[in-house]
């Protein structure tokens, strides 16, 4: 096994060698565009075993399954346990921090969703310039706020921003 240094073990170092399985892996793909993974693995098998440099590149897959899998067994085990625990603690907070997001994104976009008397309306118009009326014609939300009023009043007339915040449930 080549010695590359204490700590150093994976792929990105076996990507090194001269002899790279993943180098021969991508020029097999790329001769091969659109075949699927498994005629992809019996191509690469063919080419590993017909190349030239066959017992280099068997060396470098078996250092790389090698190290991985050394790695893995060397972890005692309540530092499996406790790599366990934390991957569930990170799962468990990008949960609960993706779930406040969307209820601040919610809570904004309500906001910023209010009909306040500058919203500007189909008919070119402020809601503030708008006769109840005219609201009542839009349909939708603004037929509620049309029966605040008389249909020749002027929204903004009758009722500020706060009286359309309640109107809202905001």
């Amino acid at each position: 096994m080549n010695n590359r240094g204490p700590g150093t073990y994976g792929a990105k170092v076996q990507s090194w060698n001269e002899s790279n399985p993943r180098s021969l892996l991508k020029q097999t793909m790329e001769a091969n565009k659109g075949a699927n993974k498994e005629r992809i693995y019996r191509l690469f098998v063919d080419e590993l075993q017909n190349h030239p440099d066959q017992e280099a590149f068997m060396t470098t897959i078996v250092e790389y399954w090698f190290s991985n899998t050394y790695a893995s067994m060397i972890l005692p085990p309540a530092d499996r346990e406790k790599k366990l625990a934390d991957k569930e603690k990170r799962k468990q907070e990008r949960e609960s921090f993706v779930v406040k997001a969307k209820t601040k994104l919610k809570e904004h976009i309500k906001r910023e969703a209010l009909f306040l008397l500058d919203t500007l309306l189909p008919n070119g118009k402020s809601l503030r310039a708008t006769t109840f009326g005219e609201c009542a014609k839009f349909g939708g939300w603004l037929k509620l706020i049309a029966k605040k009023g008389k249909p020749g009043q002027k929204v903004g007339s009758v009722l500020n921003n706060n009286d359309l915040r309640k109107l809202q449930g905001v």
